[in-house]
């Protein structure tokens, strides 16, 4: 929190971001106080339920990060003008993109209208570099969300004249397409995005789909919940999945786009099936 408050100081979507995350600290701090407060009221089912909804939007944003922005962070360490913009401003772009494509609704405050960086985390990572591999693999399939300490055995790419080498990233094309944030999100929503720029989103949604496949969200949750302080929830593992089989979807994939997923398909990729991208 305290680098974001520094690096407010140089950026207005900063300042945003530090108020959200602010907010975020209270309503946790509140909603968690209702949850223990109805504990003896509630049945064991809703009582899951409503903790389950309080820590799903903490997931998608941790999802969002593993998939998408923590390779770019491990890639981008050694090029600071890039690094220190892909966190606000990735999420502003990412967390757009996807609700703009897939109706999955992100726990992100919306700064596209302020966000003139957007284009720092356009970036297309290389799916052949065995280093930019490994570091996505090793992003994906770690608990801990922190990419410093699962790409610790791993050296970042050094930075060379104006960026990194383009064997492991290079510029999007929808950067230069569209010289506005909320113009490209538009263009995604009302499907008028051309199919070539379509397709450079679809590994990053891949492999952010399958950490929010249900059998992982399901599998995250349950050790959250083995994990947490609030010991009343007591019910076997089987009943917490039975239940979860729906809301998951429900909650998750709101209002799917089925139109963006066709369209997908007819690019060669089911973005449906949550499969395993690595």
């Amino acid at each position: 929190f305290l680098q974001v408050l520094e690096a407010a100081f140089n950026c207005s979507a900063r300042h945003k971001e530090a108020f959200e995350h602010l907010l975020a600290t209270y309503l946790d701090i509140r909603n968690n106080t209702a949850v223990v407060q109805q504990h003896h009221s509630g049945s064991a089912s809703s009582q899951f339920l409503i903790l389950f909804r309080l820590w799903l939007d903490d997931y998608k944003k941790k999802a969002l990060f593993a998939s998408i922005l923590n390779p770019m962070l491990f890639l981008y360490r050694n090029y600071y003008p890039v690094f220190e913009n892909l966190e606000s401003h990735g999420a502003s772009l990412w967390g757009g993109v996807i609700e703009a494509m897939l109706g999955i609704p992100m726990p992100f405050e919306n700064i596209a209208p302020i966000d003139n960086g957007w284009t720092w985390s356009a970036v297309k990572l290389s799916t052949t570099d065995p280093l930019v591999v490994k570091a996505i693999d090793l992003c994906m399939s770690s608990a801990n969300t922190n990419w410093e300490i699962v790409t610790s055995d791993l050296v970042s790419p050094p930075c060379e004249g104006s960026g990194i080498n383009p064997c492991y990233a290079t510029h999007m094309a929808v950067r230069y397409a569209y010289s506005s944030l909320p113009s490209l999100l538009r263009a995604i929503k009302h499907r008028e995005i051309e199919s070539y720029l379509l397709s450079e989103f679809i590994p990053p949604l891949q492999r952010f789909l399958y950490l929010c496949s249900p059998a992982k969200v399901q599998e995250a949750f349950l050790l959250h919940v083995m994990n947490s302080d609030v010991k009343f929830i007591e019910i076997s593992k089987y009943s917490i999945c039975s239940m979860l089989d729906n809301d998951v979807n429900g909650i998750i994939f709101a209002n799917p786009t089925s139109e963006f997923l066709s369209h997908t398909k007819s690019l060669g990729v089911d973005l449906e099936s949550c499969g395993n991208p690595l």
